[in-house]
Parts: C-alpha cells; sequence; structure tokens
C-alpha cells in the first residue's frame, strides 16, 4: 500500500477520534522530519495542533507532547523565538500534569539546554535545574 493511500484510510478511519488521528498525524509528521521535509512536517505539526486544541481535553498528555514535537522541529530548525513558547508550554503542561520533581518534567526541561549553546543563557539556565529526589 502507498504511503498516500495509507495516510488517507488512516485519516478517514480516526475521523472521528481525534486524539488517534492527532497520534497518526504526529507519527506522520516525524516521519516526514526523519526524511528531511522540515517544511512539510511543520506543517502537519501546526496543523494536529490547531485541530486538537479544541478537540482535546486539556488534561490530555498529548497536548503537551504536541507543543514539544513542535517546538523541537523549531529548534532544529534555529527558529528559536517560535520554538520558545511552544516548549515553555509543554513544560507547563508537564508541571501541571506530573508535578515540578517528575522525571517527563525533567526530560522536557532539559531538551531546552542546547538553546543555551545558542548563547540564550537568560533562557535555558532555569530549566537546567536537577530534579529533587523523591
Amino acid at each position: 500500500m502507498e504511503m498516500a493511500t495509507y495516510a488517507d484510510t488512516a485519516r478517514t478511519i480516526w475521523a472521528d477520534d481525534p486524539r488517534q488521528l492527532a497520534i497518526f498525524r504526529t507519527q506522520e509528521a516525524e516521519l516526514k522530519q526523519r526524511l528531511g521535509d522540515l517544511s512539510g512536517a511543520e506543517q502537519l505539526f501546526k496543523l494536529t495542533l490547531s485541530d486538537s486544541i479544541d478537540k482535546l481535553s486539556l488534561g490530555d498528555p498529548l497536548g503537551m507532547v504536541l507543543r514539544n514535537n513542535l517546538g523541537q522541529l523549531y529548534e532544529t530548525m534555529g527558529l528559536f523565538e517560535e520554538a520558545e513558547p511552544l516548549l515553555k508550554d509543554a513544560i507547563a503542561l508537564a508541571e501541571t500534569q506530573f508535578g515540578a520533581d517528575h522525571p517527563e518534567t525533567a526530560r522536557l526541561q532539559n531538551k531546552l539546554c542546547p538553546i543555551e549553546s545558542q548563547g540564550r543563557f537568560d533562557f535555558a539556565e532555569p530549566y537546567t535545574k536537577v530534579p529533587s529526589p523523591r
């Protein structure tokens, strides 16, 4: 089965399930990113995030994942100003859902460390803390 046919079929199957459709689109965008189609990945990540904002519950961890994925893509593209609010939102959602000292929150915070190498110490420093042991 061709990729386009598979993608069209998946969209039809999950048309009534916004969470599953968002997961599928995220996987498709990640594949585009791995294949070097950053523009295509960006469009799909943005579409998925905008479609999901109204359809997912506020506490759904997928919202955090979608923001993080688009933020990481922007960071890869060197678009730090676009990445910053998305990554901060993902961290805020993780802190709300899991707590400030949770390993997932720390993982997201540590993803901001590469920005430090771009001379953005003021932005990266608060996110380089080590979570306290439980």
